[in-house]
């Protein structure tokens, strides 16, 4: 499965977290729950997103 197939299946607000981590933002206000599910899959990792 490539990367792409896994990224659309995301929302619209599960894909803009990963994006503001690129920019130099943070996801300190964004849902808990959300973020997690993120970790849970991969695309963001304790630190920021992942390589």
């Amino acid at each position: 499965m490539s990367e792409a197939a896994g990224w659309d299946k995301l929302t619209k607000f599960e894909q803009r977290a990963p994006i503001k981590l690129f920019g130099g933002g943070s996801l300190r206000y964004d849902d808990p729950a959300a973020v997690k599910g993120l970790r849970a899959r991969g695309f963001v990792g304790i630190a920021g997103p992942t390589e």
